[in-house]
């Protein structure tokens, strides 16, 4: 008789709860990060700084899940990237509230400013459609606003926005 005492059997996680807990938090992070977009193209936010928001809530989700993994699962090396994955789409939602926080708590305060367009571009005539957009300065920030498909706008000179200020303190686009 022959025993294989190489790999361990182990057994069955006792609760299927984690499990689930951690599918629902993946698919609200992707559905978040999805809707994330939208306010960000209204919001006066560098790029990096979004990114560094978004990776430090991936490293910390990441390191919870990978905890949990490792208590409810056998260990794998597809743990690791397992929970590398997971924890990059749970992301999402901190980010998303980061962004909607900003954007719907704003001042009430308006200010209407008119800035020079440093570049524009009508995207794609044939086939697929390109979002057109216009580049603009504001406070040291090169920012893009994305027009609808079809939109002319490679012929303007200047932008006119109506614009408050956020509730962390970065600007938003209101009109």
């Amino acid at each position: 008789m022959y025993y294989n005492y190489s790999q361990p059997i182990y057994p069955p996680p006792k609760s299927k709860i984690p499990g689930i807990i951690i599918l629902i938090a993946l698919f609200v992070g992707i559905a978040a990060l999805v809707a994330e977009i939208s306010l960000f193209r209204l919001t006066f936010i560098s790029l990096p700084r979004a990114l560094t928001i978004w990776a430090g809530f991936s490293t910390v989700a990441f390191l919870l899940l990978l905890r949990i993994f490792q208590k409810y699962y056998p260990p794998t090396s597809s743990l690791f990237f397992l929970a590398i994955g997971y924890g990059i789409a749970c992301a999402g939602l901190p980010l998303y509230l980061f962004m909607a926080a900003n954007y719907y708590f704003a001042d009430a305060k308006t200010t209407t400013q008119t800035y020079i367009v440093i570049a524009a571009d009508n995207g794609s005539p044939i086939g697929k459609c390109v979002e057109p957009y216009i580049e603009i300065e504001h406070k040291g920030l090169n920012k893009q606003i994305i027009y609808p498909c079809g939109t002319v706008v490679d012929k303007q000179k200047s932008l006119t926005l109506t614009t408050s200020e956020g509730f962390f303190g970065y600007d938003i686009i209101r009109n």
